[in-house]
């Protein structure tokens, strides 16, 4: 037979495995959000820009009980805390390092310290920036990549295709169709600007490309 100290010792490993359970919970959040799906970790108090980052959306609770009560997704990049109180879960939350603000659960993270060690939560934003600067370096390589092929294919329009006007020529009409991310586009965008390359709108209806004397 059990003895009640034995109740009560089973009762806090499972207690301390759930509080467990939210560092690992928050390790998956974050490799998803933010490592699978390269970002910037702004959210560093004491920076500019630093808006606190609402994970409460992406989590939901299968128990009515408290804590952002949503309905079950269907979608499997949302997660759900363990069985704890919700002061509990703030308690981990901040044990790791975040500071939460607002009465929902958005976190941020204080900047680091010369000569203390990293919690848990700076070693998280220093992966994931330095993941999102090596995404940056790649992005950037494959749209001068894609400047040089689309230089390349304006090379070889066909005449007929092309209107010479004063000030540029208009290749009319003309598509280059791949797909890139926002910062590839963004860049490619810049270095076509930088040669005098643009699309060109009439009314806000497209006509082409035009590439400047």
């Amino acid at each position: 037979m059990a003895t009640i100290e034995e109740l009560r010792e089973f009762c806090n490993q499972v207690r301390e495995q759930r509080r467990n359970d939210i560092k690992a919970i928050l390790n998956d959040y974050l490799e998803t959000y933010f490592i699978a799906n390269p970002r910037p970790w702004r959210a560093v108090i004491g920076n500019k820009n630093c808006k606190p980052i609402p994970i409460h959306r992406k989590f939901y609770v299968k128990k009515t009980r408290k804590l952002y009560v949503k309905k079950e997704p269907t979608k499997c990049d949302f997660f759900s805390w363990p069985d704890l109180q919700e002061a509990e879960i703030r308690e981990v939350i901040e044990s790791l390092g975040f500071v939460i603000t607002k009465s929902c659960i958005s976190i941020s993270v204080p900047a680091h310290e010369k000569g203390k060690p990293l919690t848990f939560a700076q070693k998280w934003v220093k992966k994931i920036n330095d993941n999102y600067a090596v995404y940056v370096v790649t992005e950037r390589k494959k749209a001068r990549a894609y400047h040089d092929e689309l230089i390349s294919s304006l090379c070889t329009t066909s005449v007929e295709k092309i209107k010479i006007c004063d000030d540029y020529t208009l290749f009319q009409d003309f598509k280059f169709e791949t797909t890139m991310s926002r910062i590839c586009s963004n860049y490619l965008k810049k270095l076509l600007l930088d040669d005098g390359i643009e699309r060109y709108l009439e009314e806000g209806e497209y006509k082409g490309i035009r590439v400047m004397k």
